[in-house]
């Protein structure tokens, strides 16, 4: 298997757990649920801001592979692709 970095996009109220960056840059990554695993080890202070105690994504964030909404118990399933970015994001609702 060829190994490639992801993208991981991080929005402004989460970056203050990460050094304040924007985006972080994971290698060897094959699906989301990889890319949680990194985070969990290298920023526990931001795994614990988007997933809950059980490692379930929280409530109020949703999960992008690209552009495509990702469900949490898509989290180990979906293969990631060179050039593939993963971003959370806060749910917005409203009416």
């Amino acid at each position: 298997m060829q190994s490639f970095s992801t993208d991981f996009e991080i929005p402004a109220p989460l970056r203050q757990y990460c050094d304040g960056k924007a985006k972080l840059v994971i290698d060897s990554t094959s699906n989301p649920q990889s890319i949680l695993d990194r985070i969990a080890a290298e920023y526990p202070k931001l795994y614990r801001s988007i997933c809950d105690e059980s490692g379930k994504l929280r409530k109020h964030l949703n999960l992008f592979v690209n552009e495509d909404l990702i469900s949490g118990s898509q989290l180990g399933e979906i293969e990631l692709r060179p050039g593939d970015v993963v971003g959370v994001f806060q749910a917005v609702s409203g009416g």
